[in-house]
């Protein structure tokens, strides 16, 4: 299956696929225009159904890719484009090819930024009349001057001069829907095939493309012994590393130590172009001029400053590129600079820190402008910061002069949005472009586990390297901790109860602890009490002690799953160094992965007859008062057996879903980059036997009837 959206590059990989393994590439309005003028018999239900205005259904589409992978030029196989476009039809054409004892063997999905995608399609005018086609930025016209924007006034044919036109689909605003509704079908069909997809990066030249892509098919690419653009240094060569992070990831602590262990120095392009010009030598005095006549310094001028600077002593043994490369073009340029000598670029580092921490960490700083002295309002507060308070230039002094603090310019959260926004809109596409080499780090933790990550992606040996892991597979013989994560709807009330019979270990809510402990009138039990009874909220601490004395219980001496703790990174630390102190540590997480749109499907249907607490679902089990292609409300929404109104719950809602499932993924993201090597993210949008089936095999528990086909092998 090929999948891509508009501008990805499908229209030149297909005819390479089709050319290499000799298989035909099949689209879904080719196959129906073709059943219906063949008038086969699948073709005359097809044709009977749009005469009469209708939309063919998902089992008369089947029934078409059944009739044409039949045929003789699909005895090697096939390639289906642009189908399946939805769950249910991949659970169709699964079904369909199981049942002659086959599966679909690989999904290759083109990947390119939006932003990419937008300046590739949003360019195109045409000549009506000819045929013609122009970009304003790859194309131009002659009519097009430097440094305008294109517009109907200045995009004239070269040889007509008549106005060139924009197709209607080309737009960015037609552009953005159609991309809005690619990803909406198609991150849950990447999420079903999630074993055999193959995503390849289509942000580069189209060869580069089809080397990910035959590799991806087993397929030998001629010229292979050409040398690969991004590969590891060669015997003896440098050391070229790249550092990415956004402001406040940790880049200045990490890159010194990258330059202690492997002897390399850290190159900024601002440092080198000062260097250069305060050295006077030939690009510094070309640089100087260009700066000195208020112009931009080209990437081709900068690429030969970086020459300069790499030729030097210091970096014999190699260099840490950090600020530059900016965009792809440029990055393209230093991989033909090294290339030229030889080199290439060994390892990219990629330093993650979601946003909302990013923001904690940055928009808390506050200076003491005469002294230089810094504060945090969280972290480091000054003294004149009262508990509860929030930071302002009234409550915000300098512990020793009492004088106003500051922040700066860049350092609010409006500016901090436009700088993150930025960073990631350059570096997702460079990630891209060294997709090969890149060693993204979870940069939200401690620092020393932090440089842990960063030292091992480069093969350099920590000290102590003995130490304990933080979080490993259990002990020999250890008990089995288990986290589960997973948004409302996404089925771990069906999943846990079988984690519960598989392992025998008990499922444990932070609410339910908390009550049980109160109850029970425990020493922490009548701790919660007090706070609760006073309206307090329940510390970290004290949750952390409640779970402390939950599993010590004799229910857990084989393992215990938590499920809605840890809600924070704070308290997974608090959890992770709890269980140390008994020389344990979380030994799986698992996460249960739906799509946004099929959660609100799943619980925005939810209707209940509150008296009896019968349920219902507008799609999937309608009351009979709902007549098909009505619109759920609660003047048709009526109980089976009375005839009562229905009623929604007050979170079934979508506003209401929307803001839970905001909470969820901003809690969650970092708590799964907490524990990143030890997650298992599972596609809970299939059936539930499959959803077990992943959980199962991420645990090494063995399913019963495991000697049934695989759906993708």
């Amino acid at each position: 299956i090929l999948f891509g959206p508009p501008g990805a590059g499908k229209g030149t990989v297909a005819p390479r696929i089709v050319e290499s393994l000799g298989i035909p590439q099949l689209s879904t309005g080719d196959m129906l225009r073709a059943a219906v003028a063949a008038k086969t018999e699948v073709g005359l239900k097809a044709a009977s159904v749009m005469q009469s205005g209708g939309l063919v259904s998902d089992e008369l589409v089947v029934e078409v890719v059944r009739s044409r992978i039949s045929e003789d030029d699909c005895k090697k196989g096939f390639i289906l484009d642009g189908f399946p476009r939805t769950v249910p039809q991949a659970e169709m054409l699964d079904e369909m090819l199981r049942s002659a004892g086959e599966c679909v063997g690989k999904v290759v999905s083109l990947n390119v930024p939006d932003s990419v995608l937008e300046e590739r399609i949003c360019g195109r005018w045409i000549h009506k009349a000819s045929g013609r086609s122009y970009h304003s930025k790859f194309k131009p016209p002659k009519s097009l001057k430097q440094g305008e924007s294109p517009s109907v006034s200045n995009m004239k044919d070269d040889e007509t001069g008549d106005d060139l036109m924009q197709r209607a689909d080309d737009t960015k605003e037609a552009l953005s829907k159609r991309l809005e509704g690619y990803h909406t079908q198609t991150v849950p069909l990447l999420s079903h095939y999630n074993q055999i997809v193959a995503s390849v990066n289509a942000n580069q030249n189209a060869d580069n493309v089809w080397e990910e892509v035959a590799s991806s098919l087993g397929v030998k690419v001629e010229g292979d012994g050409k040398k690969k653009q991004h590969a590891n240094k060669k015997e003896g060569g440098r050391d070229i590393l790249i550092l990415f992070g956004p402001p406040g990831a940790g880049k200045g602590t990490v890159a010194p130590r990258i330059v202690e262990s492997l002897g390399i120095p850290q190159l900024s392009t601002g440092d080198m172009l000062r260097a250069a010009v305060a050295a006077k030598t030939e690009v510094g005095l070309k640089a100087a001029s260009v700066m000195q006549s208020g112009g931009l310094v080209s990437d081709e001028l900068v690429v030969e400053v970086v020459r300069s600077r790499i030729s030097e002593d210091d970096c014999k043994k190699g260099f840490i590129l950090d600020g530059f490369p900016r965009t792809v073009p440029q990055a393209e340029m230093l991989d033909e600079m090294l290339r030229s000598a030889g080199e290439c670029v060994g390892k990219v580092v990629s330093l993650n820190v979601p946003d909302s921490v990013l923001e904690e960490r940055i928009c808390g700083r506050w200076i003491h402008k005469a002294s230089g002295r810094s504060y945090h309002s969280k972290f480091k507060p000054p003294k004149s910061l009262k508990q509860g308070e929030s930071p302002s230039v009234s409550n915000m002094k300098d512990d020793e002069t009492g004088d106003d603090l500051m922040q700066r310019a860049d350092d609010t959260k409006e500016a901090l949005s436009k700088r993150l926004e930025g960073y990631h809109t350059q570096t997702v596409p460079l990630l891209s472009h060294y997709n090969q080499i890149v060693a993204s780090v979870n940069a939200n933790q401690n620092a020393d586990n932090v440089w842990e990550e960063v030292a091992s992606s480069l093969g350099v040996k920590v000290e102590g390297d003995g130490k304990k892991k933080q979080h490993a597979n259990k002990k020999e013989g250890g008990r089995d901790i288990l986290i589960l994560f997973g948004p409302p709807g996404a089925g771990k009330g069906t999943v846990a109860p079988r984690i519960v019979e598989s392992l025998g270990i008990p499922q444990l809510s932070t609410g339910d602890m908390l009550r049980a402990a109160v109850a029970a009138k425990t020493e922490v039990g009548l701790k919660a009490a007090s706070v609760m009874q006073s309206g307090g909220l329940v510390s970290d601490e004290l949750v952390v002690e409640v779970v402390r004395s939950r599993i010590s219980e004799d229910d857990c001496k084989k393992g215990f799953i938590l499920d809605g703790f840890p809600r924070t990174v704070p308290q997974a630390e608090m959890l992770d160094e709890m269980l140390r102190s008994a020389g344990e540590c979380v030994g799986k997480v698992v996460s249960l992965n739906v799509p946004d749109s099929v959660l609100e499907e799943r619980i925005c249907g939810r209707w209940i007859h509150k008296a009896s607490g019968r349920s219902y679902h507008s799609k999937f089990k309608p009351p009979k008062s709902l007549k098909q292609g009505e619109s759920p409300s609660v003047s048709n929404m009526k109980d089976d057996e009375t005839g009562d109104d229905l009623m929604q719950r007050a979170d079934d809602t979508k506003e209401a879903l929307s803001k839970r499932l905001e909470g969820y993924h901003t809690q969650t993201v970092p708590l799964l980059s907490h524990y990143n090597q030890i997650v298992a993210s599972v596609n809970a949008n299939q059936n539930a036997d499959n959803v077990w089936e992943e959980v199962a095999s991420s645990l090494g528990v063995k399913v019963e009837g495991d000697g049934k086909k695989k759906q993708h092998a």
